[in-house]
Order: structure tokens, then sequence, then C-alpha cells
């Protein structure tokens, strides 16, 4: 959700209107996000967006990845040289080389 709020105020559209409201808890949002999950969902928004498929490290900032937490795949977004995401105690930075998978343009 921080992903998308921050693509709504840069873009204008926002990408997860179609789950904001509907859960509850971490687990209720991963149930409603379904078998594909975070991956699946930032895949479509970055459809939604004509953004295709990137080497993480030669994304420009906005751009939209996940990277593999102990609890399962993490939605970030690329801020400069490095990728940002929420984290327990606020926001963590990550280095290019944990992103798995990441959707920009260039």
């Amino acid at each position: 959700m921080s992903l998308a709020a921050v693509v709504r105020e840069v873009k204008g559209i926002d990408l997860a209107a179609s789950y904001r409201g509907r859960y509850g808890s971490p687990d209720e949002a991963i149930k409603l996000l379904g078998k594909g999950g975070v991956p699946l969902a930032l895949s479509k928004a970055a459809k939604r967006l004509h953004w295709g498929r990137l080497p993480a490290a030669r994304c420009q900032s906005g751009a939209l990845g996940f990277l593999m937490t102990p609890i399962g795949p993490a939605g970030v977004m690329r801020f400069r040289d490095a990728w940002m995401g929420r984290v327990d105690d606020g926001v963590g930075m990550f280095p290019s080389d944990l992103i798995i998978k990441a959707w920009g343009y260039e």
C-alpha cells in the first residue's frame, strides 16, 4: 500500500484501489492478494503503468520491484541508487543485487 500511495501522489493512478479497505491484518492482505501474492500484484501494477521488466540496477527512481524476506516477498521502490521499502521500524534501503524482479521505464 505504501508503494501504491507514492504512485498515486506522483502519477495520479491508484494501483491499490481494488485492495484498499478490504483487509484488516497482514494475513488477510496475503489472502486477498491470492496465489501470485506481491510479485503478481507488482507485475499487474507495472503493466497498468506500461512499464516493462528491467534489470534492477538499470531502473530509474520510482520503479517497482520485490525482494525476499524471511516471511515472503516484499515490494520495494527504486529511490536514487537504492531500493526502499517499509520495515518494522520505518523504511529500509536495499541494494539492487537483492531485488528478484523489477519493473520500470527507461
